[in-house]
């Protein structure tokens, strides 16, 4: 099992739950530097906010592989 590894932002994220053998869903509020499978646009979006948002809790995600 993989904690606290710090991916590429933009590494799938069915690709880093393959493993699992079966489907997986995480629900995450974003408290910590760890996340993946954002797309470009969203990730250039939120760094350019200037805020703190992968360690303040106010953004959340909703992840899914079947």
């Amino acid at each position: 099992m993989l904690i606290g590894v710090l991916w590429d932002a933009k590494a799938p994220f069915a690709d880093l739950t393959a493993y699992f053998p079966g489907g997986v869903a995480a629900l995450r509020t974003l408290k910590s530097d760890v996340m993946a499978g954002l797309d470009q646009e969203s990730l250039d979006g939120l760094e350019r906010s200037g805020a703190a948002w992968r360690t303040s809790g106010t953004h959340a995600l909703i992840q899914v592989r079947r």
